[in-house]
């Protein structure tokens, strides 16, 4: 479970796992900008744990949301404080319908974002040919 923020683009990246509902991944645009508060003050993590700041914040907190399918109720709190990658890349395939993305993410993993936000796994690499 993670988030990226695609800079080109000015949308967050926002990575499920480990629940049943859909999607499993989301791409919003980043709603903050300078002048908002980083955070919401009345939101207090619990000890060890942090709230999403800035763009993430404002999707995590997602407030027209139904509670119990927020963002943060389906992520949970932060449990390290965030920190920007800033060369990320993004592609998509040129299939005509159902196109699938690539992102690439902390450490230049390669995120692949499955159609209709169905699904997403981490790229293990190009399969070696017999």
């Amino acid at each position: 479970m993670c988030h990226c923020v695609a800079q080109w683009n000015d949308f967050i990246y926002i990575l499920y796992a480990d629940d049943q509902f859909s999607p499993r991944w989301d791409a919003r645009q980043n709603a903050w900008f300078p002048g908002l508060p980083e955070s919401d003050p009345n939101v207090v993590p619990p000890p060890g744990n942090y709230q999403p700041v800035r763009g993430f914040g404002v999707a995590w907190r997602d407030e027209p949301a139904r509670l119990g399918f927020r963002v943060r109720d389906r992520l949970g709190w932060a449990t390290a404080q965030e920190f920007s990658v800033s060369d990320a890349a993004y592609q998509c395939d040129s299939a005509p319908k159902y196109n699938t993305c690539y992102l690439t993410g902390p450490g230049n993993v390669v995120i692949v974002l499955q159609p209709e936000r169905s699904g997403w796994y981490v790229w293990g690499g190009p399969t070696p040919t017999p």
